[in-house]
């Protein structure tokens, strides 16, 4: 080999040798960057789960809540529709006692106008039986 190439290919050795070095530690670098990134994604992973977990016995809950309040809302109108119902029931029947005891009062009214009228009648007639006379049959 001639003299002044054997500078050049021991710069080119030493190239090639801070090359792979360079690549050795690029490749460490790399391995240890997804080493990294691996373990960070597993710790999203497993936050992400007991989130998941927490939301969903959160929603569970306030499913169960809602429920409930619904369930008593449910039962709290059923009784105010109840006592609706009654409170219109005893107007109802109230009115119709109203209207019995209207109906009651004027037939009473009715009987006593009848009343009255028999005895004005029979007062009437027995006053006009003191003039009366007894017709007289002629005879032929």
């Amino acid at each position: 080999m001639d003299d002044n190439l054997k500078p050049f290919m021991k710069e080119v050795v030493e190239f090639f040798t801070a090359m792979r070095a360079s690549e050795k530690e690029r490749f460490e670098s790399m391995k240890k960057f997804m080493s990294e990134s691996i373990n960070a994604l597993r710790d999203v992973t497993q936050v992400i789960k007991q989130n998941a977990e927490y939301l969903r016995e959160s929603l569970e809950k306030l499913k169960e809540i809602t429920m409930d309040n619904l369930s008593a809302i449910r039962t709290q109108s059923g009784a105010d529709s109840i006592l609706k119902a009654r409170k219109a029931l005893d107007e109802s029947l109230e009115i119709f006692q109203r209207t019995i005891q209207v109906m009651e009062y004027q037939k009473t009214l009715q009987e006593i106008s009848r009343f009255i009228e028999v005895k004005k009648l029979k007062k009437l007639d027995s006053k006009l039986s003191r003039f009366k006379r007894p017709i007289e049959k002629k005879e032929e």
